[in-house]
This record gives C-alpha cells, structure tokens and sequence, in this order.
C-alpha cells in the first residue's frame, strides 16, 4: 500500500525505510535523497494545527503534498530532544509552550470541539486498568478491588480535569521534539492533537516522560513553570502543587495503559519506557493520599 501512496506522491525512481513505529497507527517512511517523509494514515496534513504553531513563531516540518492514505511531510532527521536533553534546550521549549498556551482555536477549527475533559480521562484510565493492571500485570483483582480502583479512576479523572483550561499539544515529550539543524529552536512534531485542556497537562507530560531520565535542572524547571502558570491562571498558590500533581498522575497512568497494550502485543521496545512511568506514579502516589490504595496494585 506505501508504494502505492508513494507513486501517487513522487511518481517513480524513490526508496523508501519505514522508521521505527511510535504508539500510534501513523506509520513513517523516510524518502532517501529528498529531506521527506511520507506518513500513512487516513488523516490529511493537519495544516490547521500547524498554522497555530506558526502564529507563535514555533518551528514545526513543513507539509508536501497528500493523497488518500497518506502524505509529505519534511524530514527533521533523528535527533529527538532525549538526546540532549539539556537546560537550554528544555527552557527554549518551555518558552515556546507558553506563547502557544496562550492561543486560542478558533470556532472553525477543526480541534475546536475537543477537550481534555473527565470523559476522556475516564476512558484513558479504564484502558490503564484493563491493558495495564489486568492485562500487563497479570492481577487476578476480586470484584472489591476493581470497583474500588475503577471508584479511584473515576474521582482522579475528575479531579485532573479540574480548574483553569488552555491549550495543550497533549503529547508533550522528549520524542515529539526534535533538535533539527536547520532551525535555531525546538521543533514540534505530532501537534495533529491540540486541544484544549487542564492548564498543566502538557507540563505533567514533560514531568512524566517516560522516555528518557531527566536531571534537577530541568526538573526545577518545569516546576518553576508550573508556580509561573499558575500565576498567570490566578490560582491560589496551595492549590497549585496538588493540581499539578494529579494531573501528572493521570498523565502518566494514562501512559502506563499505552504500555502495557504494546507490552501485550510484542513490543518489548517500551520495557524501558514502562519502567520509568511505574516509578513516577508510585511516587506521585506517596504524595497523594486520596488515590494511594492505587499503590499496592503497581507494586505488585
């Protein structure tokens, strides 16, 4: 099917490499010899999302041409953010999710009319408790324990979407940006789902990442983003730590669901990645008493 779409794009004499597959359905394939990538998937350019980016002055891959299943778009090489991962890089990109934070989608934007909102947080932790705690870990759970964990996701999917709203890439991590050389800041990639949502959740997704060990400096960081945000939003200054930290938890066992899915079907490449997301949620937990009886089932 990619040679296909590929003739449609490029007509012929092309080689294509498919790029290691992401958490997605979106499939990559480098075109050698012409900085391109071609993208297989049954969404068009999100051209909408981009022209936001551009508004902010945030570097983002150009757009080539498209066709039914699949289109171009630049190829920004290898070099994710995870591999220089550095203060100066990080605060580079913090400054850039400010000035995009503050924008609006108009209301004929095609993301306009969704949200990070509790129904989707519920539907993310239900596939936290079934492709992770059941199907990952193997927990033979009675009938008690799930109505209580599902009684837990459900007041934490309530509580994470509480409060001041803004906009969010809503996958915001070290393997969406990328350090590409011809441009002097971050590049963002993987931006097609931009919507509005709890003001810290693009934040607890860099505080969260599971790809990679961040050190205190950039640590210190994002916090000191998460108090200046929460200035900006009003908030009072006690509220602002436990409302980061729930949404970081909701966050990361979110991600702990998408783990434990590819864990089950083969991919052994996210070992690593799940690791890192069950230390953090046991963390954040010892910090948060209304969901701590999560615990025990991730340490077991």
């Amino acid at each position: 099917m990619v040679q296909e779409i590929a003739r449609r794009l490029l007509g012929e004499g092309f080689t294509l490499s498919e790029l290691s597959p992401e958490a997605s359905a979106r499939r990559y394939f480098r075109v050698h010899g012409k900085q391109l990538l071609i993208v297989t998937c049954d969404q068009g350019p999100a051209t909408a999302c981009q022209e936001i980016l551009t508004s902010c002055n945030i570097y983002s891959p150009a757009y080539g041409g498209h066709t039914d299943g699949g289109y171009l778009i630049e190829d920004c090489c290898d070099m994710h953010l995870s591999h220089a991962a550095t203060a100066e890089n990080y605060r580079m990109l913090i400054e850039d999710w400010h000035k995009f934070s503050r924008c609006a989608l108009a209301a004929d934007h095609p993301n306009d009319d969704l949200a990070l909102d509790t129904d989707l947080f519920k539907r993310e932790l239900k596939q936290f408790v079934n492709s992770y705690l059941i199907g990952f870990k193997k927990l033979a759970l009675s009938a008690i324990d799930l109505q209580h964990i599902n009684d837990l996701c459900a007041a934490l999917a309530r509580d994470a979407s509480f409060g001041p709203q803004c906009l969010q890439h809503r996958d915001f991590h070290c393997r969406n940006i990328m350090l590409y050389d011809k441009y002097p800041r971050p590049t963002w990639i993987d931006f097609q789902d931009m919507r509005r949502g709890p003001i810290f959740y693009d934040l607890a997704s860099l505080y969260t990442d599971a790809y990679l060990d961040l050190n205190d400096e950039v640590f210190g960081l994002i916090i000191d983003a998460v108090e200046d945000l929460g200035d900006e939003h009003a908030m009072h200054a006690e509220d602002v730590h436990p409302q980061f930290q729930v949404t970081a938890l909701q966050r990361v066992l979110k991600a702990l669901g998408t783990f434990g899915l590819l864990l089950n079907n083969g991919r052994d490449d996210y070992a690593d990645a799940e690791r890192r997301a069950s230390i953090c949620a046991i963390a954040l937990l010892d910090q948060l008493p209304d969901y701590y009886d999560l615990r025990k089932h991730l340490c077991q």
